[in-house]
């Protein structure tokens, strides 16, 4: 459902502070009467609210709240006044957000649209969160499966088709229920290693040195799938999987 928050201004005759701006040349300040001071919505044509967890998506719209409330109360004399505390209020309140809601809105590419329509022309203010300073937060990773991603088998030897099986069949024993703490952004590398030293040096030699391994067409392809969950707000509490290779089993 379409988000979208706003405040409705008072009435002119039981409201002391008005948004008010000056208009072109030396006509006076028009000020416009029973209009919404201050629009607060995801920017929908360049972004879909739907892929954010609840958690960051509660935090987006208190800190929408919060804008609008903070300039509800405001007085403003001129148009690029209006602008400026628009910019600051919005800038003031993003940067209250939680590393972790934050590095959800960056890496999901979150845009945000703020507007004062009091004022004519409407002031707007694209909000990109890509801005955003935050820092990949700490989750807990843990494994459920491990099966083999068929989708390119028939590009290996039966021989090497073989000995993937082989391995995700082990790591499916070995991993199962196991979980690593890692940095969100380190969690690919990090579920791998954890992978890698779940087995054998016999085992991994093996997949090292198949025929394919020296072939970049087929040493790059998705060989096995490893199934998570993690306590990131980012994944929503739903699986995630991500794909080995035999890149994977280098390093």
């Amino acid at each position: 459902m379409k988000k979208f928050y706003s405040i409705l201004a008072l009435v002119a005759v039981l409201c002391t502070s008005l948004f008010v701006a000056t208009s072109c040349g030396e006509d006076e300040p028009e000020i416009r009467k029973n209009k919404i001071i201050v629009n607060a919505y995801y920017h929908y044509e360049q972004f879909s609210p739907g892929v954010l967890s609840q958690t960051t998506d509660k935090a987006v719209g208190d800190a929408m709240h919060a804008v609008q409330n903070r300039l509800g109360q405001i007085e403003f004399t001129t148009r690029d006044v209006a602008e400026k505390l628009l910019r600051e209020t919005v800038d003031e309140e993003m940067n209250k957000l939680t590393d972790e809601v934050k590095y959800e809105l960056v890496t999901k590419k979150a845009v945000l649209y703020f507007s004062v329509q009091k004022c004519d022309p409407a002031v707007e203010y694209i909000f990109d969160c890509y801005v955003l300073n935050a820092e990949a937060p700490k989750a807990s990773f843990t494994i459920k499966s491990v099966s083999v991603y068929e989708n390119f088998l028939a590009n290996y030897s039966e021989s090497t088709v073989a000995i993937i099986r082989e391995l995700a069949q082990v790591l499916n024993t070995n991993l199962a229920g196991k979980s690593v703490e890692a940095s969100v952004k380190d969690a690919n590398n990090e579920v791998f290693a954890m992978a890698v030293k779940s087995l054998t040096d016999e085992q991994i030699n093996a997949i090292k040195n198949c025929p394919e391994a020296a072939d970049s067409g087929t040493r790059f392809m998705p060989l096995i799938a490893i199934t998570y969950t993690s306590t990131y707000i980012g994944d929503k509490g739903q699986e995630q999987t991500v794909l080995m290779n035999i890149r994977s089993f280098e390093n």
